[in-house]
């Protein structure tokens, strides 16, 4: 796709910061439900400058040269279907130009994050609007609100001149502090830091001291990140238990290697091997996307080893019992440790059938008859499962 999108521009096929920019947008666009800011644009280059135009209206949206980007007629109020509301090229300056001697100034770093923004002839609410706002990631809490009250009072409209710089920790995309220079009609009225306040900037704060402990790659913690982002229970899990849930989260992430996968006799793969082996599979369905899946596809149930029908809640009461989960070798083979039936000696409880059958009916059988000889009556809500490895089967609930 962004071949097509640079095909009438050469100068941005090898252009890794526009290649990346629209490569974001263009998951965004197919995952997440936002704008693609490149989609209604053709990009054409006449004499080492390019043009980027609206394809529908062919009216000339920007121009894009030696690292900066001008609008020449940009609306007070940005739409939010401009490419500046939009994913942000890395290493980029935004220049815009307005009515009225409208001017804004966009520098971008390289991981495509506002360091600072430069507003001339604008009113109050534009400067909310088209800034702060501009991706929804910034609040700056009730400290600004009392700073912006001023400065609309000392406002006659598009009077405002100003300089916002955001702070960001290390990598991180959203910003962590704002400082607010602004006048209007010549005279300093905000002068300021602000702590962002926003879901964004505290998830962002959470996953980035946790990540420290760790050692979560960047991919890692903004994936994560885009998650919460999108899951408001997972946003409640993490935060109501930073570190246990995170590495929980983390212990479901792990590559799954089909090539270390057993095969049964059957000549097939250990059930839910290629999903979690090698992982630990979580009963609440915001740390586990397959069973998550399988719950939006039955109307908020699942079937559990066709046994069970539970619920989301009923799922989410089960984690709480389990937290340890279940985990998966990297054969395949899951290991019902934590939610087996404990002896008296606390451990799980097993049975030794001295031979499988290579029929699991018939070794659950053998091992529930095991178990009811030494004098244990048979209790409805119980199972028996293979252990990986032996000829040994542990009690578990259905």
């Amino acid at each position: 796709e962004y071949s097509i999108f640079t095909e009438s521009a050469p100068k941005l096929a090898d252009n890794i910061d526009f290649f990346r920019a629209f490569a974001k947008s263009d998951y965004n666009s197919k995952n997440l439900g936002k704008a693609h800011v490149f989609k209604n644009i053709v990009a054409r280059e006449e004499k080492g400058i390019v043009k980027l135009i609206d394809i529908q209206t062919g009216d000339l949206i920007a121009k894009y040269s030696d690292g900066i980007i001008r609008f020449s007629n940009i609306e007070r109020i940005i739409p939010n279907d401009n490419m500046v509301k939009g994913e942000l090229i890395p290493n980029i300056l935004y220049k815009m130009k307005g009515p009225n001697g409208l001017e804004y100034a966009f520098s971008v770093d390289n991981l495509g994050r506002v360091l600072r923004v430069d507003a001339k002839n604008v009113s109050p609410d534009e400067l909310v609007t088209n800034v702060l706002r501009r991706d929804g990631y910034v609040d700056l809490g009730p400290e600004w609100n009392s700073s912006f009250r001023k400065l609309k009072q000392t406002s006659h409209g598009n009077d405002v001149t100003a300089t916002l710089t955001f702070k960001y920790v290390d990598d991180g995309v959203t910003p962590q502090y704002a400082r607010v220079e602004a006048s209007t009609s010549g005279k300093k009225r905000v002068s300021q830091s602000f702590s962002n306040v926003s879901k964004a900037a505290k998830n962002e704060a959470v996953v980035k001291r946790v990540a420290k402990t760790f050692g979560m790659s960047s991919k890692k913690q903004n994936t994560l990140l885009m998650e919460m982002s999108e899951d408001v229970e997972l946003e409640k899990l993490i935060n109501a238990n930073p570190e246990f849930n995170i590495q929980r989260w983390l212990n479901t992430r792990n590559h799954v290697d089909v090539s270390q996968i057993a095969v049964t006799p059957k000549g097939e793969f250990p059930k839910n091997a290629r999903v979690y082996a090698g992982n630990i599979y979580y009963f609440n369905p915001h740390l586990n996307s397959a069973l998550f899946a399988r719950l939006k596809r039955g109307g908020n149930t699942v079937d559990l080893r066709g046994m069970k029908i539970l619920s989301t809640e009923d799922l989410i009461l089960l984690d709480k019992k389990y937290p340890g989960g279940v985990p998966f070798s990297k054969k395949g083979f899951p290991d019902f440790s934590n939610v087996a039936a404990k002896g008296a000696d606390g451990n799980p409880i097993l049975m030794d059938i001295g031979k499988l059958s290579g029929d699991s009916k018939k070794d659950i059988a053998a091992a529930e008859t095991l178990f009811q000889n030494l004098g244990n009556a048979w209790v409805p809500g119980f199972t028996w499962h293979h252990v990986e490895g032996t000829t040994a089967l542990m009690r578990v609930p259905t």
